[in-house]
């Protein structure tokens, strides 16, 4: 028997594999009940065994859910690509870029060391 349908994707074979199983329903229903978590120890002190909410599990369980129904936040980043000729230029891009300063900030701390130490070595040469 022929079979004159082309191969569904990846993608498109795993979301008939979640509708045939339910998938979707089983995970949100997952997500909510893990809202209610929690964790149960043998508290050493009390001989007996404690249940408390499993805040961790809770937390992940809400940003899932949100995230699922609202989307996940933008995330900004800038990226410094350009290359530097000229004292000018790093001084250029420092005015004009945020990211540009605090990279140099860091890169001087890398190379100077902590202030303390440079004050008191410039103390003892005086």
């Amino acid at each position: 028997m022929e079979n004159n349908q082309e191969p569904l994707s990846t993608g498109e074979n795993l979301n008939e594999l979640i509708a045939q199983c339910g998938g979707r329903d089983k995970a949100l229903k997952a997500l909510f009940a893990g809202l209610e978590a929690n964790l149960t120890y043998w508290d050493v002190t009390a001989k007996r065994m404690v249940t408390v909410p499993d805040h961790k599990t809770r937390e992940r369980c809400a940003t899932r859910i949100l995230e699922y129904a609202e989307g996940r936040p933008v995330e900004r980043r800038e990226v410094l690509t350009k290359t530097i000729t000229s004292q000018e230029d790093v001084i250029a891009m420092a005015k004009a870029s945020p990211a540009m300063k605090a990279a140099l900030r860091e890169l001087l701390a890398k190379v100077s060391g902590p202030p303390s130490l440079e004050l008191g070595a410039s103390s003892k040469k005086n």
